[in-house]
């Protein structure tokens, strides 16, 4: 499995999570995105943004940490949904 169908993966993965779900599954999706979106393929950083939206409305407070690397990506012209 690549990276890209990692990441699409677990983004799918989380689509079944409940809200309230553990510490240890937030931690564990948390640290693939750290690593997720910063690797070069706009598919992976696509699907680390699905899994940091997912995110934000259960606890933003932890994404604060992503706000740069975000900036920077909303001038990028390519991306691939």
């Amino acid at each position: 499995m690549n990276k890209n169908e990692y990441f699409a993966f677990i983004s799918g993965l989380l689509l079944f999570e409940r809200e309230d779900f553990s510490t240890e599954i937030f931690d564990f999706y948390l640290q693939e995105a750290s690593s997720g979106i910063n690797m070069s393929s706009p598919v992976t950083r696509t699907k680390v943004l699905s899994i940091l939206s997912s995110f934000a409305k259960v606890n933003p407070l932890p994404l604060l940490q992503f706000l740069p690397k975000l900036q920077r990506m909303v001038g990028e012209e390519y991306w691939e949904l």
